[in-house]
This record gives structure tokens, C-alpha cells and sequence, in this order.
């Protein structure tokens, strides 16, 4: 009897001590796949920037008023569109630019 008592002694100490090195690797693994798994996305890529022409840019500068006479306005309001109107194709030149840069 004593003797099994001493056999079962040593086979808990055999397990015990073969579980240490198995606790230390395995703690291991799990810290490494963990470190890991943060490397699984890419970093975004950054855009170049855009080459849109300066002229794009220019401002655009609304006529004199210089509206004397009713028969006069008109006319100014007819320049007040056409500086709208290059405004308007001014962005949308730019929004092509854009667009091409492929989002």
C-alpha cells in the first residue's frame, strides 16, 4: 500500500512538472497570435495629392455696378450670369479632376 501511495506521489509530480513547460508554451503561442493578429490589416495608403491647375482656382469677381438708367440693368445682369456661369464650370472642372483620381 505504501508503495502504491509513492508511485501515485511520483506520477502527480511527473504531471505536474510536465505541465509547467507546457503552461509556458502555450502562454507563449497565445501572446505571439495576439501580437499577430494586429498586423492582419494594412495600413491605409496614402493618396497622392492632386495636380488641379491653378486657373481653376482664380477667383471670380463680379462686374462694377454701374446701373444708371433702368435699360442698364439688363445688361449687368446678363454679365452677373455669365460670371455664374464660368463659377459653375470652374467647380465642375474641378469635381472631374477629382473624379478621375478614381475614390
Amino acid at each position: 500500500m505504501a508503495e502504491q501511495k509513492q508511485v501515485s506521489d511520483n506520477r502527480t509530480k511527473i504531471c505536474k512538472n510536465n505541465l509547467q513547460p507546457r503552461r509556458s508554451i502555450v502562454s507563449a503561442l497565445l501572446c505571439l497570435t495576439l501580437s499577430l493578429s494586429g498586423c492582419v490589416n494594412e495600413s491605409p495608403r496614402s493618396r497622392p495629392p492632386l495636380l488641379i491647375p491653378k486657373a481653376l482656382f482664380r477667383p471670380c469677381l463680379a462686374p462694377d455696378y454701374q446701373v444708371r438708367y433702368y435699360g442698364d440693368y439688363p445688361c449687368y445682369v446678363a454679365e452677373l450670369l455669365a460670371v455664374i456661369e464660368q463659377c459653375n464650370n470652374q467647380i465642375s472642372a474641378i469635381e472631374k479632376v477629382d473624379n478621375s483620381r478614381g475614390r
